[in-house]
């Protein structure tokens, strides 16, 4: 027995070890699809808050708040295709997906998209009010990297920290797991208090980017 999994055999411990990672999926997903987002909005949005090269014609006809949404949610439609590829490569190579609980697969995967959503908005609203790519992208790493960790608590209102880290509900070196939004037992309303941040950042955040982005000097 190798951390607590079960096997004798090189081929019976791969199985053994194959049989644990469906929990790891929406950790590694939503991390490539946030790197994805750091460059997404800047590619849709620098045209459109640039003289040289706006999209005046695109504006004058249909205003400001259609353009917006359209490139937000063709983002989120892009992510969501992108994650989706992901989660169904990683559950074939790294998973016994044709014995893994269906449940937990299917929430998993709903996890993944809410995240997707949530960030696409979030991104775009960092986007919207500092209008330059450089500083967007530097804005929103240090965040990440230095703001949750100057506000205690305040990784619990934010949708990607919501998902815990695979070593994290791992029980000592063993490869148990505690109950958690991805494990294949989920907490009674941990589901629907993650659902329900995930929906005010996706509200409130395009709410301020149309808002923002209405008063922007675009002529």
């Amino acid at each position: 027995m190798i951390w607590g999994l079960e096997g004798e055999t090189p081929e019976e411990l791969a199985e053994s070890i194959r049989d644990t990672q469906l929990p790891a999926a929406p950790e590694l997903i939503c991390g490539c699809v946030y790197t994805l987002l750091l460059l997404l909005p800047g590619a849709t949005l620098s045209p459109a808050l640039s003289k040289q090269r706006g999209i005046q014609r695109e504006l004058e006809r249909y205003g400001r708040v259609k353009p917006l949404l359209s490139r937000m949610l063709l983002s989120w439609v892009f992510c969501l295709l992108v994650s989706t590829v992901l989660y169904i490569l990683f559950l074939r190579h790294y998973t016994n997906w044709e014995t893994a609980p269906h449940s937990q697969m299917l929430r998993n995967w709903l996890v993944v998209q809410l995240c997707a959503l949530a960030n696409v908005c979030y991104s775009y609203l960092v986007y919207v009010l500092l209008r330059k790519a450089w500083l967007a992208v530097p804005t929103m790493v240090l965040a990440e990297a230095v703001l949750h960790r100057i506000i205690p608590g305040l990784r619990l209102f934010f949708p990607w920290f919501l998902i815990p880290a695979f070593g994290s509900i791992r029980i000592g070196g063993t490869m148990q797991f505690q109950d958690s939004l991805v494990s294949a037992v989920c907490p009674p309303g941990e589901l629907g208090r993650y659902i329900l941040i995930c929906a005010a950042y996706t509200v409130g955040c395009t709410a301020l980017s149309l808002l923002l982005f209405r008063r922007r000097d675009i002529q």
